[in-house]
């Protein structure tokens, strides 16, 4: 696998397409990250911009088809439809076939956009990146943009086991499963992807958000930041179970400041990361070399 394809800030930008010099307002987009990467505050705050939806965690049954989490998609896409007004399917089942599946996509994606009031519809869910063949193909011609969010596979896994509570080998797995995942779709689409260090947008949020929202063919709008002043519809449809992550969804600020990573007080995260040398290599390729790449760190309630 080549890493040579990734662009981050201060490397040559994506091309603009010709004519006024703006790209036109994507109609879908998809952020995909590993879990515990930031994906829901990076959600939260585009979904506070004008132009942007972004309302809630979407999992896609037919991407994840194969996956533990498909009951769990099919069971919250439909409470997502009802919320929005769409039409569920005469079986669930159906969302794993691509044309029903691209059908009810469609649909939810014009009801979204049409009650949200705004042009740009961002679908996120963590298990997406995984899995990015069965989104292409899920969208056919409408090739989506994508917004690769990464982060230090330390951060990620401290993260997912004090909040999860799970193993670190765990966390571990997921994120170079999600990782790779978001490497490849780099590798085959560089004209559509934007990747995004969480590090770099912690350090300076508003400098990243209107990085992104051009991307998306939208200027960037300050108030974005304030996404705790927001309405969202992801306070109104229980999607979320585990009471950390309901805490952390409902409530928001970023504060910027020097902060020491936790990660690096989690011994057994530390040992588990040293025994793993294919994480240490994918997590170096992505420029996380050094004890403290998280240094630059900010207090975030929707991670």
């Amino acid at each position: 696998m080549s890493f040579s394809v990734l662009r981050f800030p201060g490397q040559t930008p994506l091309s603009r397409a010709s004519g006024s010099g703006r790209r036109a307002a994507a109609q879908r987009a998809i952020l995909l990250s590993s879990p515990r990467a930031g994906s829901t505050l990076l959600s939260r705050i585009l979904d506070s911009h004008s132009q942007i939806a972004s309302p809630c965690e979407i999992c896609l049954p037919y991407a994840v088809a194969r996956t533990w989490k498909l009951f769990k998609s099919m069971n919250n896409i439909q409470k997502i439809g009802r919320y929005y007004g769409v039409k569920p399917p005469r079986s669930a089942f159906s969302l794993l076939l691509r044309r029903p599946a691209r059908r009810h996509l469609d649909a939810l994606t014009a009801a979204i956009l049409n009650r949200e009031g705004k042009s740009t519809l961002v679908i996120k869910d963590p298990r997406h990146a995984a899995h990015v063949r069965r989104v292409e193909r899920l969208c056919g011609a409408d090739a989506p943009k994508y917004i690769l969010l990464h982060r230090d596979a330390r951060a990620v896994c401290h993260s997912f086991t004090a909040t999860l509570g799970r193993r670190p080998a765990r966390g571990f797995r997921a994120w170079l499963e999600c990782t790779r995942g978001m490497l490849d779709c780099q590798e085959q689409f560089p004209e559509r992807c934007l990747p995004v260090r969480f590090e770099v947008f912690m350090a300076d949020p508003a400098a990243e958000s209107a990085r992104i929202s051009d991307f998306l063919g939208h200027a960037f709008e300050p108030t974005m930041l304030d996404y705790g002043h927001h309405d969202h519809a992801d306070d109104h449809l229980g999607l979320w179970t585990n009471p950390k992550l309901i805490r952390s969804v409902r409530r928001g600020a970023i504060i910027v400041r020097q902060e020491r990573p936790s990660w690096l007080d989690d011994a057994e995260v530390l040992a588990v990361y040293g025994q793993s040398q294919e994480v240490q290599q994918v997590n170096r390729r992505l420029g996380y070399e050094s004890s403290d790449s998280e240094c630059v760190s900010a207090t975030k309630w929707a991670a």
